[in-house]
């Protein structure tokens, strides 16, 4: 079976991000990684020569790299996005001269906005990113708002629609 897809010779740590788990935080809802739990214990079982306590030593281990490499993502982001704000109040700010901060001229244009409803809904303002296909929901793809990536559009909000 694993052998068919040519499983058995791939690095253990790409597997297991790769093929044996579900959403890194990339789905609509956000609720982060899921490890699909019998196709991953079958495999590292049969890895380990049957041996439950050797395939658990594995799987935490390799649980533990996957959320180091999260983790440098994140701080990517970070990085990305003070870089973003730096740019942007730089830009705005210094070189146009808009430096008197206000209501209407805030010192970075936001992201998100309460609505103004019973629920006191959250929602995203849409933009564009420079090189991203228009084509694609760039929400999705991209962790996008978390690196401040998007040219804002401060006047309008984003619907998700069908």
């Amino acid at each position: 079976m694993f052998e068919a897809k040519g499983l058995m010779m791939k690095n253990h740590f790409d597997l297991l991000r790769d093929e044996f788990t579900i959403g890194h935080g990339s789905d609509p809802s956000k609720l982060g990684v899921q490890l699909k739990m019998p196709e991953a214990a079958f495999f590292f079982m049969i890895k380990n020569n049957k041996n439950r306590d050797a395939a658990v030593r594995e799987v935490e281990k390799l649980l533990g790299y996957l959320n180091d490499d999260w983790k440098k993502r994140c701080a990517g982001y970070m990085n990305d996005a003070m870089g973003a704000l730096e740019g942007n109040i730089r830009y705005h700010k210094c070189e146009l001269g808009h430096s008197k901060i206000t209501p209407v001229n805030r010192i970075v244009e936001p992201y998100f906005s309460e609505l103004a409803n019973k629920q006191r809904s959250k929602v995203a303002h849409n933009g564009w990113v420079m090189g991203h296909n228009c084509m694609e929901d760039f929400g999705y793809i991209g962790w996008h708002y978390l690196k401040r990536s998007i040219c804002i559009w401060a006047d309008n909000i984003k619907l998700r629609y069908g």
